[in-house]
């Protein structure tokens, strides 16, 4: 019963396999001639079944063969190529992989034209140079042959090999070496045997050797593999000496990267100097009194006033406690509806609101009544947009004219772009010119700028964000922590970047200095003893909305039932919603 399974089995996989793409034949004729050169030509019967997508065929054919652990190159060349025994457009390739060393990759039909049916591909070409030494026997030489790869996808039903022999070299001196006991090798004449081979598997391989005599032919095995040590110790001698001089000159480049460097720091360590001692006329100097702890909104002040003078910007966030606030203030209700937030305009009067709180009411009803977050059309979206930017203006107007700061912080704020702008644009310019003449030797910027780019990226990030300088310090230590750590990974110790190849490009400082440049661009601006007292008094708020406990609520509701609601927008305005809204 077995047996018959067994039989059954062979049967579907043989119909499977003829009813597919195929190589019905596979045959080989190989002309060995006295130089020891030899002829091959290939006529492959390619049957592609059906399939109507195919342009053509990719033939592998590898170069070097591997002997005594070294890559022996062969020497293949006079390719010819033709399909039914036409022209054909094909492209030929040289590739090499890691595990089978060297090969040649012909591309063979027309990319804008498809191909179906039986075809017979004819490859023909010489190799130069493939007559080894055997292993095995003392002058004795061989042919060894991959007579059709290892790269074929489809199975090839049927194979044979036709080796001629030159009329010195035949039946009598030849010892013929078969893989499996599946071949079946043939003498049909003194000079010509023939080798055959059942179907073979997609990707499964055959290989030939035959052995004969040293001295038949002229080439000789032996010197071949002399040639190739004798060229294979020249180069090891060259890379050696190249090698040496690789180390002279990075070493020189090297102590030149110490010195332009060097300046870099030194410009970071003076600009950073400067900005410390102009910090107070800058506005970077922050209230030195101590906080009092308050626990009342700022009379006569929105909350996007409130968060101007707190940051000197009006971020989202604010506008999203802006929100908050008119809910509170009665302008607007929110609810939840069809799955999502709406906001619904009431017919409350405009009198008691400020400037910026009736133009952002303004544009959130501007279409209609209520106002869908999802479902908002792009045209009332870019509306919205441009009403806050114009609030934005108007904040920063409304500071300076009421007396909270020095200077209007838009103006301020243009001009330092342009100036900032002028120093670091050279700046980047300079840089890129030095990394390219005095980091780029050997690859070294392949391997430097990544672990720049680890150590000083999230410094960067974390710089266009509203945390503290402190914090910002210590993230960005912690990115070159992080860069120095990935740089001892083995891949990168191959490659001979050192940490202080990090620390000391001018890269790092320049990452650096677009921190602090960023930094200045959103702390500028210097407020008057109006300003600065009214900043003290948000701090204190902060504070209290920071660190709140339940029973001191309490006791603030028995006086002001909604005095949660009240401070809500605040609590959005400093990042403490979620414990608010746990109290609430």
């Amino acid at each position: 019963m077995k047996k018959i399974y067994r039989v059954f089995a062979f049967l579907l996989i043989l119909i499977s396999t003829i009813f597919a793409e195929n190589i019905r034949n596979f045959e080989v004729n190989i002309t060995l001639e006295s130089s020891g050169e030899f002829v091959v030509t290939e006529s492959i019967l390619y049957d592609f079944n059906g399939t109507h997508e195919k342009h053509g065929i990719y033939r592998d054919i590898p170069t070097e063969v591997t002997f005594l652990d070294m890559q022996f190159d062969i020497g293949l060349d006079d390719f010819e190529v033709l399909i039914d025994g036409k022209e054909v457009k094909w492209e030929k390739h040289r590739y090499s992989n890691n595990t089978v060393g060297d090969y040649i990759n012909l591309k063979i039909g027309d990319e804008y034209a498809y191909i179906g049916g039986r075809h017979i591909y004819t490859i023909k070409y010489r190799c130069k140079n493939g007559i080894l030494s055997s292993q095995l026997r003392e002058e004795t030489d061989m042919l060894h042959w991959s007579v059709i790869g290892s790269g074929w996808n489809v199975p090839i039903l049927y194979t044979k090999v036709n080796l001629f022999f030159p009329p010195f070299l035949g039946r009598d001196s030849v010892k013929v070496l078969i893989p499996t006991l599946k071949h079946r090798n043939k003498w049909v004449d003194k000079y010509h045997l023939t080798v055959e081979s059942p179907m073979l598997r997609a990707y499964e391989g055959f290989s030939l050797k035959v052995e004969f005599p040293r001295g038949f032919l002229a080439q000789n095995g032996a010197e071949n593999i002399k040639k190739v040590k004798e060229l294979r110790a020249k180069k090891e001698l060259e890379y050696q000496a190249y090698r040496l001089r690789e180390e002279v000159v990075k070493k020189s480049l090297r102590d030149q990267r110490y010195k332009i460097s060097l300046f870099y720091w030194l410009a970071f360590v003076l600009l950073s100097i400067v900005l410390w001692i102009k910090r107070e006329t800058l506005g970077f100097r922050t209230v030195d009194k101590s906080i009092v702890i308050r626990y009342e909104p700022p009379k006569g002040l929105s909350v996007l006033q409130s968060g101007v003078l707190l940051d000197k910007f009006a971020n989202m966030s604010d506008f999203s406690a802006a929100i908050l606030e008119l809910a509170y203030l009665g302008n607007l209700t929110i609810v939840e509806k069809e799955g999502q937030t709406v906001l619904k305009k009431t017919t409350k009067d405009y009198e008691y609101l400020t400037y910026d709180q009736s133009e952002f009411l303004d544009g959130l009803f501007a279409v209609s009544d209520e106002f869908k977050f999802k479902n908002e059309s792009i045209k009332h979206r870019r509306d919205i947009h441009k009403r806050v930017t114009s609030i934005n203006y108007s904040l920063y107007d409304w500071a300076k004219e009421y007396g909270y700061s020095i200077k209007d912080l838009k103006i301020l704020r243009d001009k330092l772009f342009f100036v900032l702008l002028a120093i670091v644009l050279p700046l980047l310019l300079s840089t890129a010119y030095v990394m390219n003449e005095y980091f780029s030797f050997y690859y070294d910027n392949d391997f430097l700028l990544p672990f720049t780019a680890i150590a000083f990226l999230p410094g960067v990030i974390s710089s266009f964000f509203h945390i503290s300088f402190r914090k910002k310090l210590y993230i960005t230590l912690i990115g070159v922590l992080a860069g120095m750590a990935v740089k001892h990974l083995p891949f990168w110790v191959e490659n001979s970047v050192e940490t202080l190849d990090i620390v000391t490009s001018p890269i790092a400082v320049v990452a650096l200095i677009i921190i602090l440049a960023v930094d200045v661009f959103k702390n500028i601006g210097n407020f008057t003893a109006k300003g600065k007292e009214m900043v003290h008094y948000l701090k204190g708020l902060e504070q209290f909305i920071k660190t709140v406990k339940e029973d001191e609520i309490r006791r603030r509701l028995k006086n002001d039932p909604h005095y949660i609601e009240k401070m809500l927008p605040y609590a959005m305005l400093f990042g403490q919603i979620d414990h608010w809204i746990e109290l609430y």
